[in-house]
């Protein structure tokens, strides 16, 4: 009789055991996918890994765009993330030009990597190819000449002696703020353009919008458990 106890005793521990498993199992399958896209969510937003970026270090120093080398306004001329840069005519008082871009050039030691110096020319930046919508852009810049071009996604073109005065409304659904040799644009940023008679930028980077980061999550999660469902 005692066997018969203990037999039916370990019995019960033993279903006990399978329920709470089973309840783990379906717990953390419930949970596991919100989870998850909470932790890319989160770790895309604070981190900033998830984007894209351009700087001119995979270039030799002393690479040269624009009418010395043949280019003409237009061409696009370096690629880098998805993001597509192009030489571009600048506008000084309504009068356009077309002079030279070089891989460091005069500002090389006013940047930690390898800049762009740009001399009397513009040069544009699409970002359409890049794999998601952007929502932000930023771009590093010195300026020491007396004008200065700039516009984002085709709208009008601003001939400024500062880039500092580039205005906040820059275009529509796009807002702009300069701080600290730094443009960050916020909106649907499609391409944009910059140019100056003595101008150097460097590190464009283009970061989506936090709905695209969420769909990341998503899709990841939804990949898992198809794998899943497969092997099983």
């Amino acid at each position: 009789w005692n066997r018969r106890r203990r037999s039916a005793s370990v019995s019960r521990i033993d279903a006990g055991k399978g329920v709470l498993m089973r309840s783990g199992r379906e717990y953390m399958s419930r949970w596991q996918p919100i989870a998850f896209v909470a932790f890319v969510f989160s770790w895309a937003t604070a981190s900033e890994v998830i984007g894209a970026t351009m700087t001119f270090d995979d270039l030799p120093l002393g690479t040269v765009f624009g009418a010395p080398v043949g280019d003409q306004p237009g061409f696009p001329v370096h690629e880098q993330d998805g993001i597509v840069m192009s030489v571009e005519q600048i506008i000084v008082e309504g009068v356009a030009g077309f002079l030279r871009a070089e891989v460091g050039g005069r500002y090389t030691g006013f940047f930690p990597s390898h800049p762009l110096d740009l001399n009397n020319i513009s040069v544009g930046f699409d970002f359409r190819q890049v794999g998601f919508e952007v929502n932000q852009v930023s771009l590093e810049f010195v300026e020491r000449g007396p004008l200065n071009n700039f516009s984002v996604n085709d709208a009008a073109l601003f001939e400024l002696p500062s880039l500092q005065l580039i205005p906040t409304d820059i275009a529509p659904g796009v807002t702009a703020v300069v701080a600290d040799g730094v443009i960050t644009l916020s909106g649907a940023v499609d391409k944009i353009l910059i140019g100056g008679q003595e101008l150097a930028i460097d590190t464009i980077l283009a970061i989506p919008e936090p709905t695209t980061l969420l769909l990341i999550g998503v899709g990841a999660t939804a990949l898992v458990r198809l794998r899943r469902r497969r092997s099983s």
